[in-house]
């Protein structure tokens, strides 16, 4: 049989996980992509989705300090990325100056970006689900 809908479920965004950038973008087009996920069956958003959370926790299990991405970072980058907040409200949560939560992000994207480009990751896009 044909399905009929599989164009309306494919990833439409591509995403370089293996570099900052493309982390970020994906971190802000989550809640899409668990859209996409749960209501239209994209199997693309559903393989992208379970591969961050598994990158996250390697990145938070780095037996290096300097790699290893900390409650913070995350914390900071959840609230700025994915909540939309702005840098000056998580700063205000978190009682911390607004360019320790810039420097927050920027280490949880590299870090998380490191952990995709480890495991060769490279661009995502519609129908690629690696």
């Amino acid at each position: 049989s044909v399905d009929l809908e599989k164009k309306g479920r494919e990833l439409d965004t591509s995403y370089e996980l293996n570099s900052p950038e493309g982390v970020k973008m994906l971190l802000e087009n989550i809640y899409k992509l668990n859209e996409r996920r749960f209501y239209k069956a994209d199997y693309d958003a559903s393989t992208i989705l379970l591969d961050l959370v598994a990158a996250v926790k390697v990145a938070r299990k780095q037996k290096s300090l300097a790699d290893r991405l900390t409650d913070k970072q995350w914390q900071c980058t959840n609230k700025v990325l994915i909540e939309g907040y702005t840098y000056e409200e998580a700063s205000e949560i978190f009682q911390i100056s607004q360019s320790t939560v810039h420097e927050h992000v920027e280490k949880c994207l590299q870090k998380i970006a490191t952990v995709f480009s480890n495991w060769e990751y490279g661009k995502i896009e519609s129908g690629n689900s690696n």
